[in-house]
């Protein structure tokens, strides 16, 4: 009975915070002529957007925390593969040693 009760207040806390979340008003401000955009959650979460011709990155704040994300650097550490490090071991006069194969 005791578990079953637990259960419902806490089911009862998720559902009152995703209807605070759906009811809570959002803002889409647009200025173009200072390049200023950003989609705002009021007091939860606001995702500003930054560009110029050589520059883009979204910049996150949610509740008190602070994220910067640039999507163009992603694109570019996905297209790069990944080197694989391999390593050969060597006895020599003080032991084993490690050494990089494919290294100068």
């Amino acid at each position: 009975m005791i578990v079953i009760n637990i259960f419902l207040i806490i089911l009862a806390i998720l559902l009152l915070i995703i209807l605070w979340i759906l009811l809570v008003p959002f803002v889409l401000y647009i200025n173009t002529e200072q390049r200023i955009y950003y989609l705002r959650l009021v007091t939860i979460a606001k995702a500003q957007f930054f560009f110029n011709e050589s520059i883009f990155y979204i910049r996150i704040r949610l509740l008190f925390m602070s994220f910067k994300i640039d999507p163009l650097e992603l694109s570019k550490k996905k297209k790069k593969e990944k080197e694989k490090k391999t390593y050969k071991w060597t006895q020599g006069q003080d032991g084993y040693s490690r050494t990089r194969l494919g290294s100068t």
